[in-house]
């Protein structure tokens, strides 16, 4: 039996392979268009941030300055602030009287706490401590006198103190006399045991052969101060010395300028206080009671010689700060000197040179500075008289609208791939 055959033929097999290949390669090129498109896209938006990069940075410069000008704003009206102490009030007198009590009259202002009060000033104002002042040599003492917010007038002094040589000596032992809470100085009073004693609360205030000097405040405490900078800085003297020295000083007290004090040099510490080995201790300079020289308060606020044994220099800082707040406003500081002794030996003022070794020394001058809001007013920096500048028109760059435009996507041109199904045959 004859076999029989199928053949099978493919048809059109080359040409339909040819022009899948054909259109593979348009996709292709396509696919390179598009990924072209989105390369050039991407740069775009590097671009844009970049440029927003930037921008950040310049707003970040913007907020700097304009953050500097508000805190300098804000010092600005902290000096124009109401400041405590007696408000102008010329009315009011201190004196003495035929009692054992100071005399008041008058009517009196004053602000505590940024609040002010108006009154009519104690008839009778009590001495405190009942230490007899003897007459001769150490013939002075001070009382500081304060009043509170509801009026009460009462007076402070050196505890069992019997007497100083000099006015100024009594007034300056009130920087070791702590003042009492919400109170503010309204003056001072000094008796002098001239030619008889003087018993506090047993003599008469007007006992005859003493005489009293009494200094009533008439603006804040913080109008004394140096009104411009010392004409060069409070240092101890080099070298095989124990002595210090201070440029030329310009200072008001109470809004009143002094003259000019002239450049002191090799000038003794007051009086021969001593520092013990390990420990530290320091000086206080004020402008005196005449307003003509400086004089020194040790740490402890005592005009007589003192062991001074603060255990670190933040603890004499502190102990000076609050010195310069005690002291009254009659005395200007001027800056300090402190030491810390490591020397394997005691340390006595006017005796041993400051070259020793173990000895350190600092120093801080009183800064004429603007005022800064956020220095104590009770510390040795916390009386500026110089207010801030008022700022200028800020003038870091203010960032305007991105220049790149934005990018809304990449639009894709190219066409699926169709699928041929080619059939052979």
């Amino acid at each position: 039996m004859a076999g029989t055959a199928r053949i099978f033929k493919k048809e059109n097999a080359l040409p339909g392979a040819a022009g899948l290949l054909a259109e593979i390669m348009t996709n292709l090129r396509l696919v390179v268009d598009d990924l072209e498109t989105l390369r050039t896209s991407g740069g775009g938006f590097g671009a844009l941030i970049n440029e927003i990069r930037t921008d950040v940075g310049t707003v970040a410069t913007w907020e700097a300055e304009v953050d500097a000008d508000l805190d300098d704003i804000n010092d600005y009206l902290a000096y124009l602030g109401e400041r405590d102490g007696v408000i102008a009030s010329p009315e009011f007198v201190l004196a003495t009287t035929a009692a054992l009590t100071l005399l008041g009259a008058g009517r009196i202002r004053y602000r505590i706490g940024g609040v002010e009060y108006e009154t009519v000033v104690d008839t009778t104002i009590t001495l405190t401590d009942n230490t007899t002042v003897t007459q001769g040599t150490d013939e002075y003492k001070a009382w500081r006198i304060v009043i509170d917010r509801s009026g009460a007038i009462s007076t402070e002094t050196l505890t069992s103190a019997t007497g100083v040589a000099t006015e100024e000596q009594a007034l300056l032992e009130l920087g070791g006399v702590a003042r009492a809470a919400n109170t503010i100085d309204i003056g001072y009073a000094v008796v002098q045991a001239d030619a008889a004693d003087f018993i506090p609360n047993t003599s008469n205030t007007n006992l005859a052969n003493t005489s009293w000097t009494f200094y009533e405040l008439r603006l804040p405490r913080s109008d004394s101060a140096l009104h411009t900078a010392l004409g060069s800085s409070l240092i101890e003297t080099t070298g095989t010395a124990k002595t210090w020295a201070v440029g030329t000083v310009e200072a008001q007290r109470l809004g009143v300028r002094l003259a000019q004090i002239g450049a002191q040099t090799a000038q003794a510490i007051s009086v021969a206080d001593t520092i013990a080995d390990t420990k530290f201790g320091g000086w206080l300079f004020v402008v005196n009671l005449a307003g003509t020289d400086i004089v020194s308060l040790n740490s402890s606020g005592a005009v007589a010689v003192t062991a001074m044994d603060d255990g670190s220099d933040a603890g004499v800082v502190t102990a000076l700060d609050t010195v310069a707040d005690r002291l009254p406003a009659l005395f200007v500081p001027i800056g300090t000197i402190r030491l810390e002794n490591q020397s394997s030996a005691g340390f006595t003022a006017d005796t041993t040179n400051w070259n020793v070794a173990g000895l350190t020394v600092s120093k801080t001058d009183y800064t004429v500075g603007v005022k800064d809001r956020t220095v104590a007013v009770a510390s040795l920096q916390g009386r500026q008289l110089t207010p801030p500048a008022i700022p200028a028109t800020v003038s870091a760059a203010a960032v305007v609208a991105p220049s790149e435009g934005a990018t809304d996507g990449v639009t894709v041109t190219a066409g699926a791939l169709t699928a041929h199904d080619q059939t052979l045959s």
